[in-house]
């Protein structure tokens, strides 16, 4: 990887306001998944970890995939704006480089997002005592989040350097957000066969007439899932044509 590449794109997004809109996300996102808990709700059975991550896994579904599209939209958008394609080829880099250090740089903002939703939710949750404290599946769903929340990013990301109008990638960004919160309303496997379907793939809780109950986790759906992206990103950046 190309380190004065990463190094200019870091510098972009800052200019852009990436890593401030990601973190803001995760905390608006955090504080909307324990609104009960902090408004004062008297429900016991949405007092506890299992109610709060789903309740993240919710939010997340609605939000993240439209925070994804925005990121790529303004690290793609800066390029149009000021010429930096024509730059960069200009001086010996090569599309697929920039794309690259573009999709790391919006990975690591998506991750301090999505780190901070986690810390503060899990903040929330020490300060209005809820019970039953899941330390393991809590932080390994959150990470799984990330995955898929970074999957999204890279397909808006590829949309955004193909199509000079952001308009489609906020549209993309939109769409899929709904689509992935429809997606919690359809049976368990149903979820595997569908990228919008992977915010609740993860979860090892279900909720089903209003009780929520323990479920098994198939991570090998997930990975395969991964794999597929990731070999989709490596072809669609080859292929990208950002000019005529």
């Amino acid at each position: 990887m190309n380190t004065t590449a990463i190094s200019h794109e870091l510098s972009k997004a800052r200019a852009t306001k990436v890593p401030f809109i990601s973190l803001s996300a995760g905390i608006a996102i955090a504080v909307l998944a324990t609104f009960s808990l902090w408004a004062g709700s008297g429900d016991s059975a949405y007092r506890t970890y299992p109610a709060v991550l789903l309740s993240s896994a919710f939010f997340s579904a609605l939000i993240w995939p439209i925070i994804g599209a925005v990121i790529a939209s303004r690290l793609a958008d800066i390029e149009f704006s000021n010429r930096g394609w024509l730059f960069m080829v200009t001086s010996g880099s090569s599309v697929r480089t920039l794309l690259s250090a573009k999709g790391l740089v919006g990975a690591r903002a998506l991750a301090l997002g999505v780190f901070t939703q986690s810390l503060t939710t899990a903040l929330i949750c020490t300060l209005v005592h809820v019970k039953q404290a899941i330390p393991g599946p809590w932080a390994l769903y959150f990470c799984c989040m990330w995955a898929t929340t970074t999957v999204f990013f890279l397909a808006a990301l590829l949309l955004a350097c193909a199509v000079e109008s952001q308009l489609a990638t906020l549209i993309f960004g939109i769409s899929s957000a709904f689509i992935c919160v429809f997606a919690f309303l359809l049976p368990t496997h149903f979820f595997r066969f569908i990228p919008f379907g992977y915010y609740a793939l993860p979860l090892p809780f279900t909720q089903s007439e209003g009780s929520i109950t323990a479920t098994e986790v198939h991570y090998l759906p997930f990975f395969i899932f991964l794999l597929i992206s990731a070999i989709l990103w490596q072809v669609g950046s080859r292929q990208l044509k950002i000019w005529s």
